[in-house]
């Protein structure tokens, strides 16, 4: 019987599991109006508009009555769950110990489902009224249209025009979701990359910081219609995040099952919606 060397080859494991690269954190929920509440699955928003004061020509004249104009706003939360089942024989026969990893696997994708129905929730239909039943979509106002050209200095100087012509006060933190391919199309910009435009220099290290007012944030899961990414602009209160039951976890044995396996859980409870159109600018750029 005859023997090779390789007969004592061995094979190594590494003892840490790592994780592939994704988006590990949500990139909006800090910069939306965050509201919580304990019971129901609607949370209603009320809000007051503006008054405009009259002359008063004459001495001793009858007050004629105003009403206030009054506003409501419908937030509509859903459950949302996640879960992985690893049995102890599993666990076993690994040189790891993936628990804590899947936990976190869970979790990244929790914030970034948080950050989806936040943007969903930006251009999509607002619902008013007294019960939340009437259909608010954002108006062509809050739009600017893609013009085959992708993500333009001019779009950004369009969106603020929008913002300042509604009066958004400019201490008001304002925030630009892009993509990828928007963060690109702005390093061809010179207005964001030569000195001799913009002392700042936006984009010198390759990242979008401020620039004009807005704090610049990417997400690569915005609202994609054919060649047509949806980015969009808002003020902070423009946007509100209700969370009924924020993102929890537990991680139990599950006895009914042989082997007892573990299951690792994850839930949330929330909502999201445009709170003002006057507070919300969609700027469609070609891919």
């Amino acid at each position: 019987m005859g023997y090779t060397t390789d007969t004592a080859f061995a094979k190594q494991y590494d003892d840490v599991c790592r994780i592939i690269v994704q988006q590990m954190d949500s990139r909006f929920r800090d910069k939306t109006d965050l509201r919580r509440f304990n019971r129901g699955e609607e949370l209603f928003v009320d809000y007051v508009g503006k008054s405009v004061p009259e002359a008063r020509l004459t001495l001793n004249e009858p007050i004629t009555p105003k009403n206030p104009p009054h506003s409501r706003i419908r937030i509509t939360t859903a459950p949302y769950d996640d879960n992985v089942y690893i049995s102890q024989q599993e666990m076993s026969r690994m040189v790891i110990e993936p628990r804590s990893k899947y936990m976190d696997m869970l979790r990244y994708g929790f914030f970034r489902k948080q950050d989806k129905i936040i943007a969903e929730a930006a251009i999509g239909n607002m619902y008013t009224g007294k019960t939340g039943t009437t259909v608010v979509p954002l108006p062509s106002g809050q739009k600017i249209a893609n013009g085959g050209v992708g993500l333009t200095a001019d779009k950004l100087k369009d969106t603020l025009k929008i913002f300042n012509g509604n009066d958004v006060p400019p201490f008001w933190k304002k925030v630009f979701a892009i993509g990828a391919r928007q963060l690109r199309d702005m390093q061809d910009e010179p207005e964001f990359t030569d000195a001799d435009y913009n002392v700042l220099r936006p984009l010198q290290n390759g990242e979008a910081v401020d620039f004009l007012g807005f704090t610049f944030v990417m997400f690569n899961d915005l609202v994609l219609a054919s060649t047509i990414r949806s980015c969009f602009a808002w003020a902070q209160p423009g946007i509100a995040l209700a969370i009924c039951n924020d993102i929890t976890d537990k991680v139990t044995q599950d006895t009914t099952r042989r082997g007892h396996p573990w299951q690792l859980y994850m839930e949330m409870d929330l909502g999201a919606t445009r709170t003002e159109n006057e507070l919300v600018v969609q700027v469609d750029c070609k891919e």
